[in-house]
């Protein structure tokens, strides 16, 4: 994938931290009626979240570096300038009210979420409950 050179960063929750949050504001007396954004806590680039899903997987990751200009130019002569955008740029949430406020910490490292979650794919292609056209990542 010609995505080496990318240096955006990306915010992630793992179903088991937002579980665990949930559980959280469900019992805690500060959460009635607020609103909270979530995050594992640790933002990463696209290039890291490939290297991390390759590495749960037991496959090379396969980034080469491309220039993000020549990536963004390839999308408008495809027509994809927005989901080249999207691929390319940083969505960053910020979760420091629950930490705060309820005291909420992750209790899953972004590599422990990424670790189980390809466990779990890896199980549902082996139980049939995942469709083919997922299966190319295989």
């Amino acid at each position: 994938m010609p995505l080496a050179r990318v240096r955006n960063y990306r915010s992630f929750i793992f179903l088991g931290n937002l579980v665990d949050a949930l559980l959280v504001c469900i019992v805690h007396p500060k959460a009635s009626g607020e609103t909270f954004v979530l995050s594992d806590g640790i933002d990463i680039s696209t290039p890291e979240l490939i290297q991390k899903v390759s590495t749960a997987l037991g496959k090379p990751s396969r980034l080469f570096p491309c220039p993000p200009d020549f990536l963004r130019f390839l999308g408008r002569v495809m027509g994809r300038s927005q989901a080249v955008s999207r691929l390319l740029g940083s969505l960053i949430v910020d979760s420091t009210k629950i930490r705060v406020e309820l005291g909420w910490k992750p209790p899953y490292s972004v590599e422990e979420g990424l670790i189980e979650t390809v466990r779990w794919y890896q199980q549902a292609l082996l139980d049939g409950k995942v469709s083919s056209q997922s299966q190319r990542i295989k």
